[in-house]
Formats: C-alpha cells, sequence, structure tokens
C-alpha cells in the first residue's frame, strides 16, 4: 500500500467521525453509523506496521550497502573522472580535498582548514558533491594582482603589530589581516563598512588560493613557502610568507 494510499484512507476515517465528533456531549454514546464508516476506511491499512516495519528494515539494508562502498564507489568515480585520488589510513585525499568519514557525517578539509561537513552514505553522491564544492572555490573572486595586494598590504599590518617571526609571518596569523586588506580595497567597503557590504572570506578558501596560484607556478611557490613539494604546502599548516625585501618576493609577483 503507497503512503498517499495511507493518507487517503486516514483522511476518510478523519471526515466521517468529525461532524459527530463535533456535536457530541461528553456522556453520549457515539452512533455506529460514522464509526462504520470509520472502520471500513481503516481496514485496508490494518498491515501499514508490519509494512513500514519491513520498508525500514529494507532501507536500512541499503543505507548500510551504501555505507559500506562509500569510500571504493567515490575514489571509483574519482578516478574516472580523472581527479587525482589517495588514499591515507581513515581518510582520503580526493583533488584538492582531504576527505574525511564519521559514520554517516563526511568533513571536507582544504589542508587542515575545515570547508564543510554534511551526512552522504552514497560514494557517487558524495563525488557529485565534492564536484559541486570545487565549483564554489573555483568561482571566489580571483585577481591575481588584488589578491597580493591584499597579502603585501596583510604583511605590513601584521608587521606593524609585531605579529611577525623575524620578519616573516605564519599564514594562520596572517589569514585575518589578509580579510581586513581585502576589505579595505573594496571601495564599496569603505564607502560603507557596514555588515551587508562584508564579504566572508574563509581560511579553507584562503588556503585554496594560495594553492590554485601554485598550480600555476608550482617551483616559485614551493621555493617561496620552503616547503619541499607542492602536495606538502598544499596539506599543511608549515607555511610562511617570506619577508618583502625577498628577491623572490619581486620575482612571484611579476609571474
Amino acid at each position: 500500500m503507497t503512503l498517499s494510499a495511507v493518507i487517503g484512507a486516514l483522511d476518510r476515517a478523519r471526515k466521517a467521525l468529525a461532524p459527530t465528533m463535533k456535536t457530541m456531549t461528553p456522556n453520549q454514546a457515539m452512533s455506529l453509523a460514522p464509526l462504520d464508516k470509520a472502520i471500513t476506511a481503516l481496514r485496508p491499512i490494518s498491515k501499514i506496521f508490519s509494512d513500514l516495519e519491513q520498508h525500514r528494515i529494507e532501507l536500512d539494508r541499503e543505507h548500510q550497502a551504501k555505507l559500506a562502498n562509500r569510500r571504493e564507489d567515490l575514489l571509483r568515480t574519482a578516478r574516472d573522472a580523472q581527479w587525482s585520488v589517495r588514499r591515507v589510513g581513515a581518510y582520503d585525499f580526493v583533488g584538492c580535498f582531504q576527505v574525511n568519514y564519521s559514520n554517516d557525517r563526511v568533513t571536507l578539509r582544504i589542508g587542515s582548514e575545515e570547508l564543510t561537513s554534511f551526512d552522504e552514505v552514497d560514494g557517487n553522491e558524495l563525488f557529485t558533491r565534492l564536484r559541486d564544492e570545487r565549483g564554489k572555490l573555483d568561482e571566489s573572486l580571483f585577481v591575481r594582482s588584488d589578491f597580493f595586494r591584499s597579502i603585501k598590504g596583510a604583511i605590513d599590518l601584521a608587521r606593524s603589530q609585531n605579529r611577525d617571526r623575524d620578519g616573516k609571518v605564519p599564514v594562520r596569523l596572517l589569514y585575518p589581516f589578509v580579510v581586513l586588506t581585502r576589505h579595505s580595497l573594496d571601495n564599496v567597503f569603505v564607502k560603507r563598512p557596514l555588515q551587508k557590504f562584508f564579504t566572508e572570506y574563509s581560511m579553507a578558501q584562503f588556503v585554496y588560493d594560495l594553492a590554485r596560484f601554485g598550480k600555476v607556478r608550482r617551483t616559485v611557490v614551493a621555493d617561496l613557502f620552503e616547503v619541499p613539494s607542492f602536495y606538502h604546502w598544499m596539506h599543511t599548516r608549515q607555511l610562511w610568507t617570506m619577508k618583502r625585501t625577498d628577491p623572490r618576493w619581486s620575482l612571484l609577483t611579476k609571474q
């Protein structure tokens, strides 16, 4: 019996009893006619509880099967789509994402920074979600000249508050100054510094933007941040900005 049929039967029973219930006094016995109509309407759904229990068992079996195959389905679908894949213990690297699993819950990270968390047990649907999240990251405004203007301003601001370490500023400490500098370059926000004109810029997006530039000039960026490889740079917190006086800075901004 379909759910719509069950709802229809319950509605017919309600309509059969409603007029009598409105006019009955507390001590008045219900007449048989409306009660018979309600019983007739409900008789087809006498098996509904056993049907629902069986349906739940089938859904749970399907749920557990998808959950058991989620990682393999995700990795297979990603490989078919020519995405880079690497399995590491309890989590996976798929494209630019670190994919973490906890029962039905999936958490996506960019490097060490959490991007989003949601429930998904189907590996194929999970890859669709990753592709959508990647699209959102790519849609973020990324004008190279503006990006480096904000970084330069952020370094100067951080150093003016003595947040540097021997002239260098860890990226984790640099990030809030980048957010401030981005808005100082936004004419709309400068003219009207109101919350509705504030554009959120997450740490995960910042790390992704750094990596997005790195894909263009990997060797320069790896040298810039003093790490042995682009992959390590992408997935570590140990990121440093160099001194503005370092000649590599001018080389980087000219690329």
